[in-house]
């Protein structure tokens, strides 16, 4: 049995199923300000 592709079907999976948002590394205060001055030195 061949089971057909349903790209209409995929993309309504893929939307409801989603990534779940991660934590930001920049909530740590000091990692965020070492970056930051990493960046204004370039």
């Amino acid at each position: 049995m061949q089971v057909k592709y349903a790209p209409y079907a995929a993309q309504k999976q893929a939307e409801l199923s989603g990534r779940r948002p991660k934590a930001s590394k920049f909530d740590d205060l000091e990692l965020a300000s070492l970056v930051q001055a990493r960046l204004c030195v370039k």
